[in-house]
């Protein structure tokens, strides 16, 4: 009786041990660099792309608008009053259409990368389900982790994996 309780506890210590090793060689825990993997992220490459298009006509209309200003600004010394004040509706026009058109395009960017990110965090969460991580930290410049052993380092893997599944979900 007394060999068999013994032989429960070292089993039982056993196998503790193992576990507490095995812990040591799988990724329970990981992180992901989220700045790269944002930036690399092929969903978010096609946002900017579509940010981009969406209000070159507005950027274009812009760029000449600070053309004429400028233009009018290196003649300012030789400006009549009439011309003065057309460079002052000029100015204050641009500053409107430029404020509008930082507001719109910040608008969308908050709605279509919201998407994105939802996006990520999505495939995120079924990659650690497939590898057996339990637990995915994001590393950033706000200081979320300080310090990561390159051993549980994932960022390469997921950015792979988005891309994959991006390009998947994109073709059906």
């Amino acid at each position: 009786m007394k060999y068999l309780i013994y032989l429960i506890i070292l089993t039982f210590l056993g196998l503790n041990i193992y576990l507490f090793i095995d812990s040591f060689y799988t990724k329970e825990i990981a992180f992901v660099d989220t700045i790269r993997v944002v930036k690399e992220y092929e969903g978010t490459r096609i946002v900017q792309k579509e940010l981009d298009s969406k209000f070159s006509d507005e950027k274009a209309i812009l760029s000449e608008l600070n053309k004429r200003i400028l233009d009018l600004q290196n003649k300012e010394s030789s400006l009549n009053n009439e011309d003065t004040e057309l460079l002052k509706k000029l100015k204050k026009a641009f500053q409107v259409q430029r404020q509008a058109y930082q507001e719109k395009i910040a608008e969308r960017q908050d709605i279509l990368m919201s998407g994105t990110i939802n996006q990520i965090n999505s495939y995120v969460k079924k990659y650690a389900i497939q590898n057996n991580i339990k637990l995915v930290l994001g590393s950033n410049y706000t200081g979320n982790i300080i310090y990561g052993n390159e051993s549980i380092e994932i960022t390469d893997e997921v950015i792979k994996y988005l891309n994959h599944n991006y390009s998947k979900s994109n073709a059906e």
